[in-house]
């Protein structure tokens, strides 16, 4: 083979790589309001599965969260006040995943705090991936059918007026 053919066949194999790369890149999941949520099965701190699937028929809020993240942290106290403050409890879970963390200092923090949430463990992160976690706090609200409704990025307080009349109006449809 000659030098010329070898150089245009590393240059066609290099130019393969790099537009394979950016296709990857570009089907980053975005998941969107109205979207059907992915479904997922995961473990909680006491080994019980959690599957998605099974949970049709109730309002399910879903937030990825880490204990090195303040905002995160702080999150969880509205969140735990939610909890507290919706009526109909047997059709509305709160699931919490979490992000690239230590499961024991996670488990710690919502010792000492009193948090009674679920925790879920996203270890291999496959769950953060398929709903396209962009950062955390992240919190997706699916409705009764696996719908998503609601998709938030960053921090928010769950435990407002608004936000609770928004919860139980969707857990009432």
């Amino acid at each position: 083979m000659s030098i010329k053919k070898i150089l245009i066949f590393t240059a066609v194999l290099a130019v393969s790589v790099l537009l394979s790369s950016c296709r990857n890149w570009e089907e980053k999941i975005v998941l969107r309001e109205g979207d059907p949520a992915p479904l997922f099965s995961l473990t909680d701190i006491n080994g019980k599965i959690w599957s998605l699937e099974e949970l049709k028929g109730k309002v399910v809020l879903v937030n990825f969260w880490a204990t090195w993240c303040p905002t995160c942290k702080g999150e969880k106290f509205s969140l735990q006040k939610l909890s507290n403050m919706i009526r109909d409890k047997s059709n509305f879970l709160i699931l919490t995943i979490l992000y690239n963390d230590a499961p024991r200092r996670a488990v710690q923090y919502m010792k000492q705090n009193n948090l009674r949430l679920t925790l879920l463990l996203d270890s291999k992160q496959e769950v953060s991936k398929m709903y396209g976690l962009t950062g955390v706090p992240e919190t997706y609200i699916i409705d009764k059918k696996g719908v998503l409704r609601k998709k938030i990025i960053g921090p928010t307080r769950f435990d407002t007026p608004d936000s609770l009349k928004f919860f139980n109006g969707i857990i009432m449809e």
